[in-house]
Protein backbone atom coordinates (compact mmCIF):
# COMPACT_ATOMS: atom_id res chain seq x y z
CA UNK A 1 0.00 0.00 0.00
CA UNK A 2 2.92 2.33 0.13
CA UNK A 3 2.66 3.04 3.78
CA UNK A 4 5.13 2.78 6.55
CA UNK A 5 4.23 0.67 9.54
CA UNK A 6 3.42 3.13 11.60
CA UNK A 7 0.52 4.62 9.27
CA UNK A 8 -1.51 1.28 10.29
CA UNK A 9 -3.63 0.78 13.04
CA UNK A 10 -2.03 -1.87 15.48
CA UNK A 11 -5.61 -1.85 17.62
CA UNK A 12 -6.76 -4.14 15.52
CA UNK A 13 -5.65 -7.33 13.21
CA UNK A 14 -4.61 -7.36 9.50
CA UNK A 15 -7.28 -10.42 8.43
CA UNK A 16 -8.88 -12.22 5.23
CA UNK A 17 -12.71 -11.25 6.17
CA UNK A 18 -15.78 -12.97 4.27
CA UNK A 19 -19.46 -12.51 3.96
CA UNK A 20 -18.90 -15.46 0.81
CA UNK A 21 -16.28 -13.18 -0.60
CA UNK A 22 -12.87 -12.97 0.74
CA UNK A 23 -11.03 -9.68 1.13
CA UNK A 24 -8.01 -8.61 3.03
CA UNK A 25 -8.59 -6.00 5.72
CA UNK A 26 -5.70 -3.50 6.88
CA UNK A 27 -6.73 -1.57 9.21
CA UNK A 28 -4.96 2.14 9.10
CA UNK A 29 -4.43 4.51 11.55
CA UNK A 30 -6.01 7.68 9.89
CA UNK A 31 -8.19 9.31 7.12
CA UNK A 32 -4.91 10.76 5.89
CA UNK A 33 -2.44 8.07 5.69
CA UNK A 34 -5.56 5.95 3.60
CA UNK A 35 -5.40 9.04 1.11
CA UNK A 36 -1.79 8.24 1.03
CA UNK A 37 -1.88 4.45 -0.49
CA UNK A 38 0.17 3.91 -3.27
CA UNK A 39 -0.26 0.48 -4.57
CA UNK A 40 2.23 -1.80 -5.93
CA UNK A 41 -0.46 -4.05 -7.97
CA UNK A 42 1.62 -6.89 -8.50
CA UNK A 43 2.77 -7.27 -4.72
CA UNK A 44 -0.31 -6.16 -3.49
CA UNK A 45 -2.38 -9.11 -5.65
CA UNK A 46 0.40 -12.13 -4.28
CA UNK A 47 -0.65 -10.54 -0.76
CA UNK A 48 -4.09 -10.84 -0.54
CA UNK A 49 -4.28 -14.01 -3.01
CA UNK A 50 -2.07 -15.71 -0.34
CA UNK A 51 -4.32 -14.77 2.04
CA UNK A 52 -7.31 -16.45 0.15
CA UNK A 53 -8.53 -13.09 -0.78
CA UNK A 54 -9.81 -11.73 -4.05
CA UNK A 55 -8.80 -8.07 -2.77
CA UNK A 56 -8.04 -5.68 -0.12
CA UNK A 57 -9.95 -3.61 1.98
CA UNK A 58 -8.01 -0.88 3.84
CA UNK A 59 -9.59 1.07 6.18
CA UNK A 60 -9.66 3.91 8.58
CA UNK A 61 -11.90 4.61 11.70
CA UNK A 62 -11.94 7.92 10.96
CA UNK A 63 -14.11 8.89 8.62
CA UNK A 64 -15.29 12.31 6.36
CA UNK A 65 -18.67 12.80 7.27
CA UNK A 66 -19.86 12.96 11.04
CA UNK A 67 -22.51 10.94 12.34
CA UNK A 68 -23.41 7.41 11.82
CA UNK A 69 -20.26 6.82 9.12
CA UNK A 70 -17.70 4.18 11.35
CA UNK A 71 -14.94 3.46 9.05
CA UNK A 72 -13.42 5.06 5.50
CA UNK A 73 -12.51 1.97 3.42
CA UNK A 74 -10.50 1.97 -0.24
CA UNK A 75 -10.89 -1.23 -2.03
CA UNK A 76 -8.01 -2.54 -4.47
CA UNK A 77 -8.03 -5.98 -6.48
CA UNK A 78 -5.29 -5.31 -8.78
CA UNK A 79 -5.21 -9.13 -9.25
CA UNK A 80 -9.23 -8.80 -11.21
CA UNK A 81 -7.88 -5.35 -12.72
CA UNK A 82 -9.54 -2.98 -10.35
CA UNK A 83 -7.41 -0.48 -9.04
CA UNK A 84 -10.00 0.86 -6.57
CA UNK A 85 -13.64 0.28 -6.58
CA UNK A 86 -15.76 3.43 -5.23
CA UNK A 87 -18.12 1.36 -3.84
CA UNK A 88 -18.10 -2.22 -2.67
CA UNK A 89 -20.97 -3.78 -0.93
CA UNK A 90 -19.45 -7.25 -0.20
CA UNK A 91 -16.25 -5.52 0.92
CA UNK A 92 -18.41 -3.31 3.02
CA UNK A 93 -20.46 -6.03 4.38
CA UNK A 94 -17.72 -8.21 5.29
CA UNK A 95 -15.71 -5.12 7.17
CA UNK A 96 -19.04 -4.22 9.07
CA UNK A 97 -18.91 -7.68 10.35
CA UNK A 98 -14.84 -7.62 11.26
CA UNK A 99 -15.89 -4.20 12.91
CA UNK A 100 -18.85 -5.24 15.58
CA UNK A 101 -17.00 -8.69 16.02
CA UNK A 102 -13.85 -6.44 17.29
CA UNK A 103 -15.93 -4.43 19.00
CA UNK A 104 -14.60 -1.17 17.16
CA UNK A 105 -17.78 -0.42 15.21
CA UNK A 106 -18.55 2.43 18.62
CA UNK A 107 -22.11 2.23 18.11
CA UNK A 108 -25.14 1.06 20.54
CA UNK A 109 -26.81 -1.77 19.24
CA UNK A 110 -30.57 -1.80 18.68
CA UNK A 111 -32.21 -4.91 19.91
CA UNK A 112 -29.60 -6.77 18.85
CA UNK A 113 -28.71 -5.01 15.81
CA UNK A 114 -25.89 -2.53 14.81
CA UNK A 115 -26.75 0.29 12.20
CA UNK A 116 -24.32 2.52 10.52
CA UNK A 117 -22.22 3.28 7.35
CA UNK A 118 -19.20 2.75 5.87
CA UNK A 119 -17.47 5.06 3.19
CA UNK A 120 -16.03 4.83 -0.23
CA UNK A 121 -14.91 6.36 -3.03
CA UNK A 122 -14.31 9.27 -1.60
CA UNK A 123 -10.05 9.58 -3.12
CA UNK A 124 -11.29 8.87 -6.28
CA UNK A 125 -13.97 11.85 -6.36
CA UNK A 126 -17.00 9.52 -6.19
CA UNK A 127 -18.15 9.46 -2.97
CA UNK A 128 -20.20 6.26 -1.82
CA UNK A 129 -22.19 5.26 1.80
CA UNK A 130 -22.57 1.34 2.05
CA UNK A 131 -24.82 1.26 4.70
CA UNK A 132 -24.86 -1.83 7.28
CA UNK A 133 -27.40 -3.88 9.43
CA UNK A 134 -25.21 -6.84 11.69
CA UNK A 135 -27.11 -8.55 13.77
CA UNK A 136 -24.53 -10.34 16.50
CA UNK A 137 -22.15 -9.08 19.56
CA UNK A 138 -18.26 -9.05 19.89
CA UNK A 139 -17.13 -12.00 18.82
CA UNK A 140 -20.02 -13.69 17.67
CA UNK A 141 -21.51 -12.27 14.26
CA UNK A 142 -25.04 -14.02 12.99
CA UNK A 143 -26.14 -11.64 10.34
CA UNK A 144 -24.80 -9.16 7.86
CA UNK A 145 -27.15 -6.92 5.50
CA UNK A 146 -26.29 -4.28 3.10
CA UNK A 147 -27.82 -1.36 1.72
CA UNK A 148 -27.51 1.81 -0.05
CA UNK A 149 -28.25 4.15 -2.99
CA UNK A 150 -26.98 3.67 -6.62
CA UNK A 151 -26.51 5.99 -10.04
CA UNK A 152 -26.23 4.94 -13.17
CA UNK A 153 -22.92 5.54 -14.55
CA UNK A 154 -22.90 3.83 -17.91
CA UNK A 155 -25.40 2.68 -20.21
CA UNK A 156 -25.33 1.01 -22.95
CA UNK A 157 -26.94 -2.15 -26.02
CA UNK A 158 -25.71 -4.69 -27.95
CA UNK A 159 -27.43 -5.69 -30.53
CA UNK A 160 -26.61 -9.12 -32.36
Amino acid sequence: LGLSIEDFDETLPIQTISTGLAFLAVPIRSLADLGRCKVNSSLLAEVYARCGATGCEAFSRETVEIGEARAHARMFAPGDNIAEDPATGSAGGALGAYLVYHGAARVEPVEGRARFIIEQGDFMKRPSRINLDVAGTVGAIEEVRVGGASVVVAHGEVTF
